[in-house]
């Protein structure tokens, strides 16, 4: 029997997902099977605060090994442990290309999932950093929230450090206009699209403020500081509105922000310029620090990414980037789901088609026929094959039911 308590509905929309070789959103770590030292890893970074800095990993598996189910499983126990989640697939052809970090941010403020609230994006945490009951926190923190807001006259940025995002939350709390927080999460989830829009955003930001919050700085001013843009500067405001969002979730009670990136790969095989990839590299490893950002990442990547990054640089002639760098950067590496690991998660997936659709399953399809299923799955090797094993494992069970 499994540890899963799931009602019929529940049931059935695990087993809709696992049909597609997926595991499902809300119940990985029941899904998760085998990796026993790595997923203890991965695990003690989010949950053993004391005894560790906030990690910045390489998670490193094959293509379809089970990257992405890795990373989703640490969303869920972040959030599990009080943090705020952001899980963001990098993909150039989609709007996040990591040689810009205003798009990066902006994939960051989309995918931002808070503990307790459903849905996800900017407003869940501004949200919860307006709804929190100060009284319940340390006085360090009621003081720095006062700072934050100037006694509530809101007139000087103070404890945030990226002008953009301390307008968005002003505007967010203290606008007039009752498009203010729709405005705000436009712009936020897709800043570069209001470049050419200051007005726009100065009136329903600025402009519709009361009287009583002095701005003490003149429109025009605004828009020649670059108040309403991260992607001046060298992307300068979107790196203080990543760290900033690191602050926000800890003025709101949580433990932190952690950052979630799959796909990483994409950076060389979408990023056709050198010097895109030059720069989306040395995003990266900035991104790794903690001087730019001191809440916890996690990378996607397979084992030959460093390896890639290194050949591509020495192709394009690019000698003097530090790509030994690469080789420090500190990674988990996930091994295979053995067929033995791959059949208890079979008898897991068994339980819950039999609650889904209220059907004996297990005498149905018993522990002989799901161990011989099992071992004519695992005999197709493939880079995949623990998704595809998972595909035709509920396929036979869907068979079996009809039968």
């Amino acid at each position: 029997m499994t540890d899963l308590d799931l009602d019929i509905d529940e049931a059935e929309l695990a087993i809709e997902s696992l049909r597609k070789g997926i595991p499902p959103t809300g119940h990985l770590r029941h899904f998760t099977v085998g990796r026993k030292a790595q997923l203890k890893q991965l695990a003690s970074t989010i949950q053993d605060r004391e005894d560790h800095e906030p990690a910045a990993l390489l998670v490193q598996a094959n293509y379809g090994a089970g990257k992405t189910h890795l990373l989703r499983l640490v969303r869920e126990v972040a959030l599990d442990e009080g943090f705020a989640v952001a899980f963001v697939t990098v993909d150039s052809r989609s709007g996040v290309r990591f040689n810009r970090m205003d798009q990066v941010c902006s994939a960051v403020m989309r995918e931002i999932e808070v503990p307790g609230r459903a849905g996800k994006g900017i407003g869940c945490l501004f949200e919860r950093y307006f709804d929190i009951d100060e009284s319940e926190l340390p006085a360090q923190l009621r003081a720095r929230r006062r700072n934050l807001s100037m006694e509530g006259k809101w007139s000087k940025i103070r404890e945030l450090r990226s002008t953009p995002l301390w307008i968005a939350l002003r505007g967010w709390h203290r606008s007039r206009s009752k498009d203010a927080r729709e405005v705000v999460k436009s712009w936020l989830s897709s800043t570069w699209d209001f470049n050419s829009r200051r007005q726009y955003l100065y009136w329903h930001l600025v402009g519709q403020l009361p009287p009583s919050t002095n701005t003490l700085i003149s429109e025009a001013e605004l828009y020649r500081s670059g108040a309403f843009r991260f992607d001046v500067g060298g992307h300068e405001n979107a790196w203080l509105a990543l760290q900033d969002l690191q602050t926000l979730a800890g003025l709101s009670g949580l433990r932190g922000l952690v950052l979630l990136f799959d796909e990483f790969e994409d950076v060389i095989q979408n990023l056709g310029r050198i010097d895109y990839q030059r720069t989306a590299f040395a995003n990266l490893i900035d991104l790794m620090s903690h001087e730019r950002f001191t809440g916890w990442k996690y990378f996607a990547v397979t084992p030959e990414f460093a390896a890639r990054c290194r050949a591509r640089l020495m192709e394009k002639g690019q000698y003097d980037f530090p790509v030994s760098m690469f080789d420090d950067l500190e990674r988990i590496k996930m091994t295979p789901v053995r067929e033995q690991e791959f059949l208890e998660l079979g008898r897991k997936v068994r339980e819950v088609h039999g609650i889904a659709y209220d059907w004996d399953a297990e005498s149905s399809f018993s522990d002989r026929k799901l161990e011989g299923l099992v071992t004519k799955l695992y005999s197709k090797s493939s880079a995949d094959q623990v998704r595809q094993a998972m595909v035709g494992l509920v396929k036979a069970l869907d068979t079996a039911l009809e039968a």
